[in-house]
């Protein structure tokens, strides 16, 4: 353990400098790796939203990430790729505070950075910090919030850390709230070390003055909702806090919620392969024995947001809250990878040069991850195994996009774009579900490809009853303008467009990868 402390005093290896260095090396990661503009679905939604500067208070809003999205949108050059930016920015900084917060732990520089390794190479982290997508800020919240309540732990007496904390809370709530289940976690962090001396008027006060200046802007924007909304405070309740993602969430029966046991598991060993899981696993029963106030302070964290996911949610699709628990992991893993560093000095002797067991532990972080995201999608196609899950799309590898975090070059949806709308007529509909919709809607609106087609979303989709609106609105507009389909994967057809119906009268003529709706001729 001596071997470490020794050379992280001396010049370049301060600690302010490994920070700096982490910083550095895991943006120039993501940057390399970053989607060249906007992908499908969600991605693409959200660029759409900071370009019309949509603050909605909302569960799915997230105002501050739009208004944060508006400030990188000044950046020069396309809207989707400052955003994509913005998420590697966001990411690059929770890996930073990764560092900062096991080198609290541990004292030491080297786990520290293992710590900030093991997260910034962990699938769903790397994944997302690629693309358009909240979660690296969730992230950088969350880490946040615990290097600033560590950061008071160290000087009770210095309160500001506290405040500062209770405001990131607060801030982190016109985001996404979602790491209000962090507040389960806090409160138990500052009975279990502030005790009575946090029971006065004016340091209450203070907490809830600090919170409230945080959470400011999300409180404005429902006010403003309820104030323009006369009548509907039920309505906007049930919209702020997600509508039927409710009872979906805390609908658990036996079998589904084992099934999500398993998935949570498996995912967890997916983001840290082998040695990163057992490192971790071990790291969290030293910290139990070690400190059990912060071993508790973490395990509450982790509880609160696993136990709301695993319960209902289907965890194949909502994989990506699991991020605040691969971020807690990842410091596990710096934690554990403390004592295992020691312990392998040791067996190595004096003879062996200082920097092997560091060197060995590094190399199984950093490979077996990189190794893991190549290999998976490779095995997954010669085996015929299905991993990824997602629905098929125009120019896109399910396996290899969703397996492999990197973006690094895949257009896909740029190439969907520029392919529709060359083959579009002019003045023409064309009808699309969300996913592809949005891309459609972001290259029209955010970079000006073809004004005069309309875009139409189909709503209620997936209805096994086949009573959506697309063949009554096929038939509205039908002789009045030309007529596509966005889509016609035959395995997206019972969950996107049920077109049963419209194929009585109609036939799709497949231009790839769109569908021209033609009115079937009568025969006499």
């Amino acid at each position: 353990m001596s071997r470490d402390n020794s050379s992280s005093q001396t010049g370049l290896c301060s600690g302010r400098s490994w920070g700096i260095y982490v910083f550095m090396v895991t943006m120039g990661l993501y940057i390399m790796t970053m989607a060249p503009s906007v992908i499908w679905g969600d991605s693409a939604d959200f660029a759409l939203k900071v370009h019309s500067f949509l603050l909605d208070p909302a569960a799915d809003g997230h105002p501050l990430y739009v208004l944060l999205g508006r400030v990188f949108s000044w950046l020069p050059g396309e809207l989707g790729v400052n955003l994509n930016f913005m998420s590697a920015f966001f990411a690059a900084l929770a890996v930073t505070l990764v560092y900062l917060i096991t080198k609290m732990l541990t004292g030491k520089n080297i786990p520290a950075a293992i710590a900030a390794v093991a997260l910034s190479l962990s699938h769903a982290f790397w994944f997302h910090a690629t693309i358009t997508e909240v979660y690296t800020l969730n992230a950088l919240f969350v880490a946040l919030i615990i290097w600033l309540l560590l950061k008071w732990k160290q000087d009770i007496e210095q309160m500001y850390w506290l405040y500062g904390a209770c405001f990131v809370f607060g801030l982190s709530l016109s985001h996404h709230l979602i790491i209000g289940l962090a507040g389960f976690a806090g409160l138990y962090f500052m009975i279990a070390y502030g005790g009575k001396r946090l029971l006065g008027w004016r340091r209450i006060s203070i907490i809830l003055a600090v919170f409230l200046l945080g959470s400011s802007l999300y409180w404005g924007l429902l006010l403003r909702w309820f104030l323009s909304m006369p009548g509907k405070s039920a309505e906007i309740v049930d919209i702020v806090t997600g509508r039927g993602h409710k009872e979906y969430m805390f609908s658990a029966t036996l079998i589904p919620l084992l099934k999500n046991i398993g998935f949570y598991f498996a995912y967890l060993f997916y983001q840290f392969p082998v040695s990163g899981f057992f490192i971790g696993m071990f790291g969290f029963f030293k910290l139990i024995k070690n400190d059990r106030r912060i071993a508790w302070f973490f395990i509450i964290l982790l509880a609160a947001n696993t136990i709301f996911f695993i319960s209902g949610a289907s965890l194949q699709y909502n994989y990506p809250f699991m991020i605040h628990d691969y971020l807690i992991f990842s410091i596990m893993i710096g934690y554990g990878s403390n004592f295992v560093l020691a312990w392998t000095g040791e067996k190595l002797g004096r003879r062996t040069p200082a920097y092997v067991p560091y060197l060995l532990v590094f190399s199984f972080i950093c490979l077996f991850p990189v190794l893991t995201y190549q290999i998976t999608p490779v095995l997954s196609k010669k085996m015929g195994i299905r991993l990824a899950s997602a629905r098929p799309l125009p120019y896109r590898n399910n396996e290899q996009f969703f397996l492999n975090p990197s973006k690094a070059g895949y257009d896909g949806p740029r190439q969907y774009a520029l392919r529709v709308f060359g083959l579009l007529e002019p003045g023409a509909i064309i009808i699309a579900d969300f996913t592809p919709a949005v891309v459609l809607e972001y290259y029209q609106r955010v970079l000006g490809m073809r004004p005069d087609v309309e875009l139409k979303y189909v709503q209620n989709v997936g209805d096994p009853q086949d009573t959506n609106e697309l063949k009554p609105y096929v038939d509205k507009v039908y002789g009045t303008r030309p007529v596509y389909l966005a889509d016609f994967i035959p395995e997206n057809m019972r969950f996107y467009y049920n077109v049963k119906k419209l194929q009585k009268e109609y036939e799709l003529v497949s231009l790839d990868p769109i569908y021209k709706i033609i009115k079937r001729q009568k025969q006499e």
